[in-house]
């Protein structure tokens, strides 16, 4: 029955964990991806008669992130470098644990090897409570639970603690978001090369059209009107972009997905506020936004970032900082058309 039960928690754990993720781009909970290694000691101290034995031992570790709360875990123990009447040699165990980092509960299930037992093999079943500590790539933790062994006909409980430490390895989220980052700026290369031989097809069709007097003047007027309508856009922004800066809000500075980089187009903008900025005594809130795409915290710090960007740009082109204040809005709420952005609003005084 304990068998039966323990598949069942484990399946439901991995199906839980697949609906999770479903939507995600398949690097989060891949194959290799956020996989943590870790080694650790272990101190037992049994509770199942008044003999009360004590144990000592080491222990290996493995992780696998399979949801947004998951992990598969895979555990080898050797246990019995303190002597007793009930000394197992080694333990291997699989399991899952469920995450409120930095707190999570766990339970495995295995195989115990005793070879002082007359039965070399029990079945072995561990369970409790762990506390995570991250540090960058590096993380300490300490298990505290219940583990129970059998050989033979004989079952023992141990109340355990475990600690140790524990490595990141493989794809892991940052590596994804740099991806999504290095496949946006390979697709903008691929559009910039297709923009490219579209301009050579129209530069050839334009030789060919110098055999005709009369297409060639054709073309060059359809150039003229081209231009004068190009113009015509490039003053109307201007002029828009003027009368916003007497508003209390200005046009968006944009940017990319995932990036907090100012584009050379919104820099241009960027120069032109700070202009303007200089020729007023105004107080200016600088209010970054992304998309919903992430985590909460995620989405705070980018938008955070985004935020700061704007605001030293402004500093650099001779704006007062005393007069500027940024802030991170996180997800936008403000204009759906448009996630990807930053605000600057001016304060009513």
């Amino acid at each position: 029955m304990r068998k039966i039960l323990t598949i069942a928690a484990l399946l439901l754990a991995v199906a839980t964990a697949q609906s999770q993720s479903k939507y995600d781009n398949g690097f989060k909970y891949g194959l290799l991806s956020n996989i943590e290694v870790g080694v650790g000691g272990i101190y037992s101290y049994e509770i199942t008669n008044q003999a009360h034995h004590k144990n000592a031992g080491a222990q290996l570790l493995v992780t696998k992130r399979i949801g947004d709360y998951w992990r598969l875990r895979g555990v080898a123990e050797v246990n019995g470098f303190i002597p007793n009447k009930f000394d197992r040699f080694g333990k291997g165990m699989v399991g899952v644990s469920f995450d409120l980092l930095p707190f999570y509960v766990f339970a495995d299930y295995g195989a115990n090897l005793n070879p002082s037992s007359k039965s070399k093999f029990g079945l072995a079943m561990d369970g409790g409570i762990g506390l995570q500590f991250r540090l960058g790539a590096a993380s300490l933790y300490v298990e505290g639970g219940v583990d129970r062994n059998n050989n033979g006909n004989k079952w023992q409980s141990n109340a355990e603690v475990k600690a140790g430490v524990l490595v990141s390895t493989g794809i892991t989220e940052t590596d994804r978001v740099r991806k999504s980052i290095d496949d946006n700026m390979r697709s903008e290369y691929g559009n910039l090369k297709g923009e490219n031989k579209v301009l050579k097809s129209e530069l050839q069709k334009c030789q060919d059209a110098t055999t005709s007097l009369q297409e060639s003047a054709m073309q060059m007027a359809a150039m003229v009107e081209s231009l004068k309508s190009q113009l015509a856009d490039c003053k109307t922004e201007t002029k828009t972009i003027k009368e916003n800066c007497g508003k209390t809000e200005f046009y968006p500075i944009v940017f990319d997905f995932a990036s907090y980089e100012i584009t050379d187009a919104m820099d241009d903008y960027i120069m032109d506020y700070a202009e303007m900025m200089q020729s007023n005594n105004y107080d200016y809130r600088i209010l970054g936004y992304c998309s919903a795409n992430g985590t909460d915290w995620k989405n705070q710090i980018l938008s955070e970032k985004r935020a700061n960007a704007v605001y030293y740009r402004l500093i650099d082109y001779g704006v007062d900082e005393s007069r500027l204040f940024p802030e991170g809005k996180g997800m936008s709420d403000y204009d759906k058309a448009s996630e990807q952005k930053v605000i600057i609003t001016k304060i009513e005084r």
